[in-house]
């Protein structure tokens, strides 16, 4: 058996938030025409330092569906 865990309303509130985003994004990306996913693993969430290489790997997935995109207009 597990031991008990003791959680404060803030927690419960934020797991259960953090759960509806993720039912609600899979939603959305299973009814998308294209989801572009680029692999920022390697970048902390707080390092501003490497934003043009940041944008250049979003644009560099763009281009790689823009076709089919525009295909489908």
């Amino acid at each position: 058996a597990r031991p008990q865990e003791s959680y404060s309303g803030f927690d419960v509130v934020r797991r259960i938030m953090a759960v509806q985003s993720e039912v609600l994004n899979d939603a959305e990306v299973s009814s998308a025409d294209e989801v572009l996913r680029i692999d920022v693993s390697d970048v902390f969430w707080g390092d501003f330092s490497c934003i043009d290489d940041l944008f250049r790997r979003g644009y560099e997935a763009a281009e790689a569906v823009v076709d089919r995109v525009r295909a489908m207009a």
